[in-house]
């Protein structure tokens, strides 16, 4: 969670995450802020970078709104939210893996 001080990203990984940021949480950024982004990502890439990132928080609204996992919906079809989870037991292997990405401490 905290990525600012993470070794893990490169600058422009801390940039966009901190674009996420500020959108999922509706924060109030300054000047310092945008002059970061725009050091790092161009007009487009961020009005790209925004949709990708308001796109992924509604899908997690919603399903979590609607109390169900990735793989309900439209499972096995290429509209699938979750490509390769077609299965409740496909997903809850994947969860119980130790590699799996939200368990992994940083």
């Amino acid at each position: 969670m905290n990525f600012e001080t993470s070794g893990v990203y490169s600058p422009r990984e801390r940039a966009a995450l901190s674009y996420a940021e500020a959108i999922t949480w509706r924060l109030d950024p300054d000047d310092t802020f945008w002059r970061r982004l725009h050091e790092h990502f161009s007009e487009e890439e961020l009005v790209e970078l925004a949709c990708f990132i308001s796109l992924t928080m509604g899908q997690q609204s919603w399903i979590r709104l609607l109390n169900i996992e990735h793989h309900q919906v439209m499972a096995g079809s290429a509209a699938s939210m979750a490509p390769g989870f077609e299965t409740v037991e496909v997903v809850s292997a994947a969860k119980a893996n130790e590699n799996y990405w939200a368990t992994k401490s940083s």
